[in-house]
């Protein structure tokens, strides 16, 4: 089955489904539980495209239409035409066995799902069908009243009023399983009459001793001459409900006191209703509360792996300290343009402007004649707040109020890695973009993998680039053996990667510089934070790969020295780096240990 994400709406399967349909439909006592997509009739023929290869993963069973259909008045199965307004074909549904017949079928071409689907639609909420009987109760000759719960599926989730409707989420229930817990077990009997007013379908229950009995279609009450003494209410859940409870001779027999009858039938009536509205509720808070989930994981999975875990307590008490507010006076914006560090052109003028709204409150304080100077203060208070930059006339975050320390720490035994893939550039400007990207995000998965599975640290990608570093942010004695093994991996990694995009395995190839040492790691706190690396380490690393040959990777004297005793290297010679002069450096050619360097 595909994943949510592999395409926007109608062309959607959620993961899971099975086992959130089960849990739903153990909480509200239903039947069966499916997601029913929205399609316009153009989305009609790509739906059923996307449809047809996924539907047999589901289970055996589905109609061999492999297409949304509807039957005839005579019970024929007919392929739905594109000239209807929109369908809403039954998708993933739960549980499979009894029920894989009804994947594709339209439930907008039945005439009471359709009512209901399209006041669900107008209002943008909850609405339940009329009283119907289900194919499998009519195929077992069982006369038993059901209905269908819809409740709508929105693009931009719950609560945005915006969103459109893009499906539902349908339940099916019988009513006598409803009904089942609404009265106690010590009550003998009372009848329901349970009546749709759109329809005039009319079906009776007995509840009493904590079992429901359906009587038939129907008003059937017991005429046991106490009609008198029945309490009735009505519902609108999409179509109006008429409700009524009647005592039988069981009850009358067992009641016989001074107690008003009337009193247990509006007893037995309200537990009834609030039964329904609760049960209704709490479906739509349980549906709520899995979207809100799914997203918060999503969120701390974003989160988990932008930052490494020992900064991301500091990061957060950043995040949630206190700003300080917007200015609220001339004095009090002037005292901020002051401490903003300007060159001396730009400074001057603010210097000016301060000043001047200074002279203002001064003049105020001190009795000068200055023509309205209140209004005259606020006029130069919102005039400055527009022209002055958004650092002075906006809260700013002071040092104070977050921490006294910065977010950084020092790590004294490091290696970092930079990987750069050859002639990438060239190559993309030659293929649309989309093609880069794919080709960029095979190759980087098979580097993270690896990445993992060596225990490297994936600091970022820049372009084509891509940098790690071992011995943070949980340091390690073995730290250049592992960048070795991710850097000898990467070969191999690369040449999957092309294979499974389509390209030549040799097509693309890697330059790889690696450098041990010392390095400084944190976060700069500002707008789209991230963690970043700094040193003397991370410069002569990246001339490692800038001086480097393709598909080798070169490394540093200071790398080579910790990595004799456990790999294979050449020298190279000197070769000059900026900034550094002449370097002595290396070509890592293999692990002495045979199964170590495996792109697995």
């Amino acid at each position: 089955m595909g994943g949510a994400g592999a395409g926007r709406f109608p062309n959607v399967t959620f993961p899971g489904f099975a086992g959130f349909a089960e849990a739903q439909l153990t909480l509200c006592a239903g039947r069966a539980l499916s997601f029913n997509p929205l399609l316009s009739a153009a989305q009609l023929a790509g739906w059923n495209a996307y449809a047809a290869p996924l539907a047999p993963s589901f289970g055996p069973g589905v109609n061999p239409l492999l297409s949304v259909y509807e039957r005839d008045a005579n019970g024929t199965i007919i392929p739905s035409l594109a000239s209807r307004h929109f369908t809403v074909p039954v998708w993933q549904i739960a549980p499979w066995t009894g029920n894989a017949a009804a994947v594709f079928y339209d439930l907008h071409s039945q005439v009471d799902r359709q009512r209901a689907l399209d006041t669900s639609l107008a209002s943008r909420a909850v609405a339940v069908t009329d009283i119907i009987t289900l194919v499998q109760d009519r195929a077992a000759n069982v006369s038993r009243a059901s209905g269908i719960v819809f409740a709508p599926v929105f693009d931009g989730g719950v609560g945005n009023a915006s969103a459109p409707v893009v499906g539902w989420v349908s339940v099916v229930f019988s009513w006598d399983t409803f009904l089942s817990s609404a009265l106690p077990e010590y009550v003998r009997a009372v009848d329901v009459v349970l009546k749709s007013v759109s329809s005039g379908r009319v079906f009776t229950f007995r509840l009493g001793q904590g079992t429901v009995t359906s009587l038939g279609a129907g008003d059937l009450h017991q005429a046991a001459g106490m009609d008198g003494l029945m309490v009735s209410t009505s519902a609108t859940l999409g179509i109006q409900y008429d409700l009524s409870v009647y005592p039988t001779r069981e009850l009358h027999d067992q009641y016989i006191t001074t107690l008003r009858v009337q009193a247990c039938a509006g007893a037995v009536l309200t537990i009834v209703l609030l039964t329904v509205v609760f049960a209704l509720y709490d479906f739509a808070q349980r549906h709520r509360a899995v979207l809100v989930s799914r997203w918060a994981a999503v969120t701390g999975r974003i989160v988990g792996e932008t930052f490494p875990k020992n900064v991301r307590a500091r990061l957060y008490e950043h995040a949630s300290a206190p700003r300080p507010a917007p200015p609220q006076s001339i004095s009090d914006l002037s005292t901020r343009v002051s401490m903003v560090d300007a060159p001396d052109g730009e400074r001057m003028h603010r210097w000016s402007v301060g000043t001047s709204m200074s002279s203002v409150n001064e003049g105020n304080a001190t009795g000068l004649s200055v023509p309205g100077p209140s209004r005259l203060a606020e006029k130069l208070l919102r005039k400055a707040q527009a022209l002055l930059p958004r650092s002075v006339s906006a809260p700013r975050v002071s040092r104070s109020s977050v921490s006294a320390a910065p977010i950084a720490d020092h790590y004294e035994n490091c290696t970092v890695l930079f990987g750069d893939l050859v002639q990438f550039t060239s190559w993309a400007s030659q293929v649309p973009p989309e093609r880069v990207f794919t080709v960029l995000e095979a190759v980087f998965a098979e580097f993270d993998d690896a990445a993992r599975k060596n225990g490297v640290f994936k600091v970022e990608t820049i372009g084509d680039c891509y940098m790690a570093v071992t011995g943070l942010p949980t340091p390690s004695a073995t730290h250049a053996e592992q960048m070795a093994n991710f850097a000898l991996s990467l070969g191999p990694r690369l040449a999957r990667a092309c294979v499974s995009v389509g390209l030549e395995p040799d097509r693309l190839q890697v330059r790889v510089g690696l450098h041990s040492g010392a390095v400084t790691a944190g976060i700069v706190r500002a707008d789209r934070s991230r963690y970043q690396l700094f040193g003397d380490t991370v410069n002569l690393a990246s001339r490692m790969e800038s001086t480097g040959e393709a598909s080798r990777v070169q490394c540093s004297g200071a790398t080579e020295a910790l990595l004799r005793a456990t790999h294979v290297l050449e020298p190279r010679g000197q070769v000059e780096c900026k900034g550094k002069g002449m370097v002595e450096t290396f070509y890592l050619t293999s692990s002495r240990s045979e199964d170590t360097c495996t792109p697995d």
